[in-house]
């Protein structure tokens, strides 16, 4: 799966007249929307994943509700996900 990684994230200046929220909730959807399809193939729900990589099971709750995260929760998470793709772990489950 690809993640997105953050150093190429550019955060635009502000604008006059430009809402932060419109620079941000495009990136935290892009996110949110990653998470769901690592969720699907690991066959967890969103806030588990929350609860495993962030110790936050609300996170993703929070969130669709056009919250806020810091970039650094953001990276804990896609750190996370990287060191446990789901292929590794349905494959780890069938060997035991």
């Amino acid at each position: 799966m690809g993640l997105l990684p953050l150093a190429r994230i550019v955060l635009l200046p502000h604008r006059p007249g430009m809402s932060d929220t419109v620079l941000i909730e495009p990136l935290i959807a892009a996110f949110v929307a990653e998470c769901r399809i690592y969720c699907q193939r690991r066959g967890i729900s969103l806030g588990t994943l929350g609860s495993y990589a962030a110790s936050n099971s609300k996170l993703f709750q929070r969130l669709e509700a056009k919250g806020e995260c810091e970039l650094r929760t953001m990276r804990k998470i896609r750190e996370y996900m990287q060191a446990n793709p789901p292929n590794a772990i349905r494959n780890r489950r069938k060997a035991r």
